[in-house]
């Protein structure tokens, strides 16, 4: 595999109107180096350089920072060299299915929004968002295993990953549960995010 494909995204856990991710990409041989980082509280995001169809389904399996698994809960670094080993793989889940409106008819180009667990919700590489075909169908692929909150909206949302945004959505739409690799179909309801 040629893993110069994929680019590493250090994320800090509290942006402000200053703050922004680091970036490197991967050798061919997956090794990868972030120069200058600031002590700070991070995650750590895989992302791929390609619209190769195939990397749609890899996740982010772990983490692991000095020993530890830091996936989920993210690593500080205190300005020294840390050391990170990332394991991804093909076995992402996903969720696909339809978006109704009251009448029971598909509706098209509508935002499907997919959002974790409280427990991950500073892990942004976790949320994800579509929109329906014409049919008003959808596909949400390379998901972790977890539990997720799945719904449809009316209007756009730049930001899914909001605690604001979040918060007043935590309710809406269906829950989820996946293992790896699990595939799950849902119908969901147009929520109009009043």
């Amino acid at each position: 595999m040629d893993w110069s494909q994929l680019g590493v995204l250090i994320d800090p856990d509290e942006r402000d109107q200053f703050g922004q991710s680091l970036t490197a990409q991967a050798a061919k041989d997956g090794s990868f180096k972030v120069e200058n980082v600031p002590s700070d509280n991070y995650h750590l995001v895989v992302t791929a350089n390609s619209n190769f169809e195939g990397w749609r389904d890899y996740i982010t399996k772990e983490v692991i920072v000095n020993g530890k698994d830091a996936g989920d809960a993210g690593f500080s670094t205190s300005g020294g060299a840390t050391l990170v080993d990332v394991v991804v793989s093909a076995k992402g889940a996903a969720i696909s299915g339809t978006v109704l409106d009251d009448s029971g008819q598909p509706i098209s180009a509508v935002q499907v929004v997919c959002v974790p667990d409280e427990s991950r919700r500073k892990r942004r590489d976790v949320y994800q968002q579509t929109q329906t075909d014409r049919n008003g169908n959808f596909a949400l692929r390379g998901l972790n295993p977890g539990e997720y909150r799945v719904f449809a909206l009316d209007q756009p949302e730049p930001d899914i990953s909001d605690p604001e945004f979040v918060n007043l959505h935590e309710n809406s739409g269906q829950a989820v549960k996946l293992d790896e690799g699990e595939r799950q179909t849902v119908v969901l309801k147009l929520s109009t995010g009043e």
